[in-house]
């Protein structure tokens, strides 16, 4: 997950060079505490496992706290990144793969190798490992499976094809968004500069000037591709970044209201219980909300 150069596609897209079988497991890594200001994109769907420490994990505008035993999936279309917190670098194991590959033919199994439904502002990339514990335990399988003398790619597809079906469950029907690379790409500056500068006055013609677009073009396709506007989704990741500095950083209200870019409490009070269904300071005391933005569009 580490970004390589400066250039703009090893920045920001980061192809990954497959095994024969289709199938890469990347040696253990150990996520940065460091903020960092890019986000990246694989050709790839991606499931990871955190095996120590704690953070968090950003794709697109969910900001999703982790710590050991759950498992991430990312589609090929999301940018996502992750940073560790608590003092000491997370260590995740990820496996990369095609689920194209998984195929058999049979149209009752093959549906759940779309993986345009592993994702979306609906879709949860992080689990908890205590709560879907089977598929915990099945990504533990895989890496077991991958890391052995011997491996059978037959067990290895199998255990792809049952974490897919399980995951295709969990999700809801692909959102109507054109998820066409060269589209998530050019909007790829506009993305960096909200994730990297979100607590910043960012206006819809800053961002279009960013992506070398007009305000009315880069709207559009902004809106057609994410499901929402650029300002709806500015203001959902500073929502979220306040719920996770209110709930895991023990911050103040005020602060947190500062910190993700409000210039009034009573606006980040506002936009925050328009999100979840509670204010700051329930959610801060540990209620849990009638919704989260990840929820709406």
């Amino acid at each position: 997950m580490r970004n390589r150069s400066n250039s703009f596609y090893s920045h920001h897209y980061e192809p990954v060079r497959l095994e024969t079988t289709g199938i890469r497991l990347a040696p253990p890594y150990r996520v940065p505490l460091e903020e960092i200001e890019a986000l990246h994109l694989h050709d790839t769907v991606e499931f990871g496992l955190c095996l120590a420490g704690q953070g968090i994990f950003i794709v697109e505008d969910k900001v999703m706290p982790f710590k050991a035993g759950d498992v991430s999936i990312i589609n090929e279309f999301e940018f996502h990144r992750a940073r560790s917190t608590g003092g000491q670098p997370s260590v995740w194991r990820f496996l990369n793969f095609n689920p194209q590959q998984l195929k058999t033919g049979d149209p009752d199994q093959d549906y759940c190798c779309d993986s345009a439904r592993l994702g979306g502002s609906k879709f949860r990339n992080l689990l908890d490992g205590e709560q879907f514990p089977r598929l915990r335990d099945a990504m533990r399988l895989l890496i077991a499976e991958q890391e052995a003398p011997h491996s059978q790619p037959a067990a290895t597809a199998n255990l792809l094809r049952y974490m897919l079906l399980q995951l295709t469950a969990l999700a809801r029907p692909a959102e109507p968004a054109l998820l066409v690379r060269r589209d998530v790409e050019q909007l790829a500056p506009a993305l960096k500069k909200i994730t990297g500068s979100y607590m910043e006055k960012l206006t819809v013609a800053r961002l279009a000037r960013l992506c070398h677009m007009s305000t009315s073009s880069f709207y559009r396709l902004f809106t057609a591709v994410f499901g929402r506007s650029p300002q709806r989704y500015l203001t959902q990741y500073r929502v979220q970044m306040g719920a996770y500095l209110l709930r895991h950083k023990n911050c103040g209200v005020e602060a947190a209201a500062v910190a993700v870019g409000y210039e009034t409490q009573s606006a980040f009070h506002r936009q925050f219980k328009a999100a979840y269904g509670l204010s700051p300071v329930a959610y801060r005391q540990g209620k849990k909300p009638s919704e989260t933005p990840a929820g709406k569009s």
